[in-house]
């Protein structure tokens, strides 16, 4: 399920990588990936970083006679490298005077904090060529010898993946620098809507839970056939348009989200919202996309009830207690009565404790409820992605 081709706002981020020859007299290579406005060097691709440096209002200096590209950093350092062929020459030049000129701070003016993500602060940012309203994470880099850390390539591999789905919270731009990378998204005005409404609430009307329903299954019937496990879904995580309802809700933060390299892989992380962790997860069993659908479960158990069917003050006690009854949910039916019997069925099958058994977001779409309750409710009208 996507939505098209994916456009960043002021164009994809210059990428490239390949041996390069760095000693014209021995012949010495080594191997180099360009991202953005930082150059790595390897002493091959599987090997880990030797340096990386920013290229950002470096001098970019080609010679196609010598088939050396120089760069003169703002350090005042110097390196010279010579692609094979012309033609990496001539892609390796594109690139690397792109990624001299491309940072953050050239596009967007950055204001005034609007919330957290699960490993980065998120800003209101303004673009300087329109004054468009943006969304900023900004995720610093903080592990050792320039590595990115675990949550940026996580980050990473899922903007890889490039999609694009409505009831996601859309990518707008990537600029990544020796010290972060950030990404900007689409602003959400309605913010944390439904979080919000249930502290203050407690549970919604049938019809609400449906519309947050239908919009976070569409999301995870999308990211599920992109090979995605997001494995942080919660109230938090689903930002709204608006602040009034009908709204549209779009799933966000893919801080801890995994990119399956193949259809049948399964991992074994403990990560996320124990309130939200599937049995498999709290029993430190391998996992794939069914957890989310779990996950989701907990979110329409919440919505509906105002509780949660496992609590403790203690993460571990929490996991301890699903673990003790096997992930197995007790509806009492004199707290359940008010709910009506197909959403219900819905509920149940998707917190089904067996994994195999669980239903998929794609049949959950398609159950008795949803395709009663009304319809979505059309998308607000705001500023268009130019």
């Amino acid at each position: 399920m996507g939505d098209g081709e994916v456009i960043y706002r002021h164009g994809e981020s210059p990428l490239i990588s390949g041996d390069l020859i760095t000693d014209k007299s021995s012949g010495k290579s080594r191997y180099f990936i360009l991202r953005d406005s930082v150059l790595y060097k390897k002493r091959s691709k599987v090997h880990p970083e030797i340096w990386s440096r920013s290229i950002l209002g470096s001098n970019v200096n080609s010679n196609l006679d010598l088939k050396r590209i120089q760069l003169q950093l703002r350090d005042g350092r110097a390196v010279d490298l010579y692609p094979p062929t012309r033609e990496s020459f001539e892609a390796w030049t594109a690139k690397l005077r792109k990624g001299s000129q491309r940072s953050f701070d050239r596009f967007y003016n950055t204001g005034r904090s609007i919330g957290r993500g699960s490993y980065g602060q998120v800003w209101l940012g303004i673009d300087k060529r329109d004054s468009y309203q943006v969304a900023v994470k900004r995720l610093e880099k903080r592990s050792k010898k320039g590595e990115r850390n675990a949550a940026i390539e996580r980050e990473l591999a899922f903007l890889n993946r490039e999609i694009r789905c409505s009831k996601i919270v859309r990518i707008l731009d990537v600029f990544e620098s020796v010290k972060e990378l950030v990404v900007v998204t689409e602003y959400m005005r309605g913010g944390c809507l439904l979080s919000d409404v249930l502290k203050e609430e407690k549970r919604l009307s049938e019809e609400k839970a449906a519309m947050v329903m239908r919009d976070l299954l569409q999301a995870l019937d999308c990211l599920q056939e992109n090979g995605v496990i997001h494995r942080d879904v919660k109230p938090e995580n689903l930002l709204a348009e608006r602040r009034e309802w009908p709204t549209v809700m779009k799933l966000t933060d893919f801080g801890l989200a995994h990119v399956m390299e193949r259809p049948e892989e399964h991992v074994h992380e403990q990560l996320g919202s124990a309130l939200f962790a599937a049995p498999e997860i709290a029993m430190g069993r391998t996992y794939g996309p069914e957890v989310d659908i779990w996950s989701a479960g907990i979110v329409l158990y919440n919505m509906l009830s105002g509780e949660f069917p496992f609590t403790s003050r203690s993460k571990e006690t929490l996991l301890k207690k699903i673990q003790s009854t096997s992930g197995q949910v007790v509806f009492e039916e004199t707290n359940w009565s008010h709910v009506s019997p197909p959403c219900m069925d819905l509920l149940r099958r998707m917190l089904n404790p067996d994994p195999v058994h669980r239903i998929t977001a794609k049949e959950a779409l398609e159950s008795l409820w949803l395709k009663t309750m009304s319809a979505e409710p059309s998308a607000s009208v705001g500023a268009v992605i130019k």
